[in-house]
């Protein structure tokens, strides 16, 4: 009998070990961020909280990533002197929840149903609200749009017809780790630049894009296709002058304005863009399955078909967006194609992305126009955005992260 009673004190012992190490393991830290531990139960809870909101695409990788720049955001903010109070993060929630037409109450008990404790959804509005704040202080002085730059805007959007612009492009790979250097040699590329032909040069020294041999230039474009932020960028621009650098996935990026011109047609508002992408390990097969894709898509529904079997669903993505929430890469790339169009000139990590226009939805010109002051405001939004980008991109640049 006192075997027994022995044997079962060994394996509570034992369970006890096995319980705490698995504690431990969870609780772990999976990044530093400035000293700033990020653990692997945050990164489960993101995960879960990430599929919770139907994302797509490899939800690790966004999970490690979002909560890295959270704690940049909070970082910033706290050395700002910014503070979030407990009604803002309550509004904040409860603005969130409204989505799916929940009270904020409503919505975490929903969360908690799918194992998603109420700090993860907390701390989630905290960091995007103390962000918010702390970009509306720093950056109040793109509050102010002219008047030229407003009439400018509704000119081209709103009267006589759309314009369409002419570009170049100058990308600068920006890997883990190097966003810093990246981000110099924009700066010191845009400070040389002083022509069309100074730009050029560099793009074909410099620039990773398949634009780079043609000195980086990009046929016309409908001005309606950029990015939101790229396209107010160049409706105040004139023909020469070169964006600040912006930063993308993995890249930084210099755009060049070499021309405008009006097309004689109604401008249209973009509303949602409809876009595949197919993520092709890089390897000795690559360029042959490219072009089984290109030869067998004529529209995305095809891709589905022709990968089915071969990669694992997580590599094929279907993205319905509004288009001032499509990536910057993936924007610029698809303001180049049409419906049923493809382009490989993007990378994930070692893959290649096939990228694939599958439908740009838009909606036909406003009976009535914004006014003035409300371009002013739409300007201005899209500006704080891009300075907001930029900023968050050279903190990343400068923070010190690693693993333990």
């Amino acid at each position: 009998m006192r075997l027994i009673h022995l044997i079962f004190a060994c394996l509570a012992v034992m369970l006890s070990t096995l319980s705490a190490q698995a504690a431990d393991g969870l609780f772990a830290p999976r990044v530093i961020v400035n000293d700033s531990t990020i653990t692997n139960y945050e990164v489960e809870q993101r995960m879960m909280f990430l599929k919770a909101l139907n994302a797509g695409g490899d939800l690790e990788k966004q999970s490690v990533n979002g909560l890295i720049e959270d704690r940049l955001r909070l970082q910033a903010a706290e050395a700002g002197n910014i503070e979030v109070t407990e009604k803002e993060i309550l509004d904040g929630q409860t603005e969130f929840a409204s989505r799916a037409n929940l009270t904020a109450e409503e919505f975490v008990a929903e969360l908690g149903k799918m194992g998603i404790e109420p700090e993860t959804f907390r701390e989630f509005v905290r960091a995007g609200i103390a962000w918010r704040n702390l970009v509306r202080d720093k950056f109040a002085a793109y509050n102010y749009v002219s008047d030229a730059a407003a009439d400018r805007s509704v000119s081209a959007t709103l009267q006589r017809g759309g314009l369409r612009v002419l570009l170049s492009e100058l990308i600068i790979p920006a890997p883990p780790g190097q966003e810093a250097d990246a981000m110099a040699q924009a700066d010191e590329l845009r400070a040389t630049i002083g022509s069309q032909a100074d730009f050029a040069a560099a793009a074909q020294q410099f620039s990773a894009a398949s634009s780079a041999p043609q000195g980086g230039a990009i046929d016309w474009l409908p001005l309606g296709n950029l990015p939101p932020a790229l396209r107010d960028m160049m409706i105040k621009m004139k023909p020469g002058e070169v964006t600040p650098p912006l930063p993308i996935p993995n890249a930084v990026g210099l755009f060049q304005l070499r021309g405008v011109e009006e097309t004689g047609r109604p401008e249209v508002q973009m509303l949602e863009l409809d876009y595949m992408q197919v993520l092709l390990p890089e390897g000795p097969d690559t360029g042959n399955q490219i072009a089984r894709l290109r030869a067998g898509a004529d529209r995305c529904d095809d891709l589905f078909g022709l990968t089915k079997g071969v990669l694992p669903p997580s590599q094929v993505i279907r993205t319905k967006q509004a288009a001032g929430e499509v990536p910057r890469d993936i924007g610029i790339e698809l303001a180049k194609l049409d419906a049923d169009e493809s382009s490989v000139a993007l990378r994930r990590g070692n893959a290649r992305v096939f990228l694939m226009l599958c439908a740009r939805n838009v909606a036909p010109p406003e009976e009535n126009p914004p006014t003035r002051d409300q371009i002013k405001q739409r300007i201005a939004n899209q500006q704080i955005a891009a300075a907001s980008d930029n900023f968050l991109a050279k903190l990343r640049a400068a923070a010190v992260i690693r693993e333990p």
